[in-house]
This record gives structure tokens, C-alpha cells and sequence, in this order.
């Protein structure tokens, strides 16, 4: 399991719990998955992917990940304090 620290997705100020764990192996089998506890309402974000990355952008947070299992095409998801939304699909 990774833990990221110093990500405020939420923008008060306080930093998220943010964990991605992914299998132990590179064999198709179960996705990677991220968990975000908001520490401004205690709510969880969950995402899966067949393997991603997170970065940030002009202080926004974003998720590059898997399309499929096939890791040929990458979409990329926006993260706010209300959800995990689609923005690119099939790059």
C-alpha cells in the first residue's frame, strides 16, 4: 500500500488520507485502487483502474489511468471534494 502525503483535495487546508494498493503481481487479475478519506466531511472517494498514476496541475489533482486491462489507452479523471469524474477518454 502507498500513502500520499500533504494532498488537500478537499481545500481546507487539512491533508487527505490518500492510499492506492495494487496487486502483487502484473498478471491481469484485480485492478489497482485508490481511497480518499475527506478530512473536511469524512466522506470516501473510491476509485479502480488496471493501474494509474496521480498528479497534480495548476493545483488541481488528477488520476492518468488504464482505459482496460490492456494498458494500450489511458483516460484521465478529475478528483474535487465531490467525486472523481471523467474528463479524457481513450488517449
Amino acid at each position: 500500500m502507498q500513502r500520499f502525503q500533504n494532498l488537500d483535495i478537499d481545500g481546507d487546508d487539512i491533508s487527505d488520507l490518500v492510499r492506492k494498493s495494487c496487486p502483487g503481481s502484473n498478471e491481469p487479475g484485480d485492478p489497482c485502487m485508490l481511497t480518499i478519506k475527506l478530512s473536511a466531511a469524512g466522506e470516501e472517494l473510491h476509485f479502480e483502474a488496471w493501474g494509474f498514476r496521480l498528479f497534480r496541475y495548476s493545483g488541481r489533482f488528477y488520476i492518468a489511468a488504464n482505459a482496460d486491462s490492456t494498458r494500450k489507452q489511458t483516460n484521465i479523471f478529475k478528483i474535487t471534494k465531490s467525486g472523481i469524474g471523467l474528463i479524457c477518454e481513450k488517449l
